[in-house]
This record gives C-alpha cells, sequence and structure tokens, in this order.
C-alpha cells in the first residue's frame, strides 16, 4: 500500500501509543479510518486556548491596554500557524524583525503603524495588512491600540 504523507504522519502517531501490526489490506483501511476521525478530534480541542468557546465576544475585550506596556496573549502555536493578540501603549513598538511564515494583522481598537519592507502602513480599526514572509517589519503604536496577529507557517 502506498502512503500519502497525511498516511504516514498517522501512522506515526499510532506507532507513539504501541497499536499492534495491522497485516491485512481490509484492516489497514479500516485502522487508517480509525485514526482519521480519533486524532483529529482530540487535536481539535487542544489548538485554541486563553479563549471562551460557544460564545460571541468581541476580541478586544480579551486583552487590555496597560500603561508603558504591550501586552500578548496566546490564542494558538503550533508548527502550522500562530494567533496572538496584543496591545500596545501609545509610543510602544517591536523593533524590526522577519518571520518564516506569513502574516497577517487586523487592528481590532485604535491605530498602529506597520514597516513591512521599509514602507509603512497605518492600520485602523477593522483594517488588515498582509505581510509576506522573510520580509523586514516592525510595529508602532501611534496611539494604543489592539490588534490580532495570525502567522501562517510553510509546512
Amino acid at each position: 500500500m502506498i502512503f500519502s504523507t497525511c498516511d504516514v504522519k498517522l501512522a506515526l502517531f499510532a506507532s507513539d501509543y504501541n497499536f499492534e501490526a495491522i497485516h491485512e489490506s481490509l484492516n489497514i483501511l479500516c485502522f487508517v479510518n480509525f485514526l482519521i476521525v480519533i486524532p483529529m478530534k482530540i487535536n481539535m480541542r487542544q489548538i485554541l486556548k486563553n479563549i471562551p468557546k460557544e460564545e460571541v465576544l468581541r476580541l478586544a475585550d480579551l486583552i487590555d491596554v496597560r500603561p508603558g506596556e504591550i501586552v500578548s496573549k496566546t490564542l494558538a502555536q503550533n508548527d502550522c500557524v500562530s494567533i496572538t493578540l496584543f496591545s500596545f501603549d501609545k509610543g510602544e513598538e517591536i523593533g524590526t524583525h522577519d518571520s518564516t511564515g506569513e502574516a497577517m494583522v487586523t487592528v481590532l481598537e485604535g491605530a498602529g503603524s506597520f514597516t513591512v519592507g521599509g514602507e509603512a502602513h497605518i492600520v485602523k480599526a477593522g483594517e488588515t495588512l498582509v505581510m509576506p514572509a522573510k520580509i523586514p517589519h516592525s510595529v508602532f503604536a501611534i496611539e494604543p491600540f489592539k490588534w490580532i496577529l495570525t502567522v501562517v507557517f510553510p509546512k
């Protein structure tokens, strides 16, 4: 049987749990179906954290602006994606850096300046900016602001 990338990962996942070897084709198919359903249920519950589930909310209400500080709250962090809420007091900044993943920022309240590849972008509440991977960028709070950062990493 030829395994796809997903099948190989699932097979490796199964080996961590010492499942017995399966030697008939029919049993292998059942085994793969079992792995597709069960691990996904387990992992889905563990992806998001620090956020209420099954309720309507405003993301901006989950984080406070504190005088003279940058505050962050991680909502998800794994090899594929990172989702973080930030609040910056006026004048706070994160210096120039880059990332291996593509980053999308959405400002929830206030406004900030995002410099990407040397070009400044003022992003206001309700607006979004995508920053390409491996391009230097920085963030500066022109006023107190709250924003969410989603970074999607390559495989």
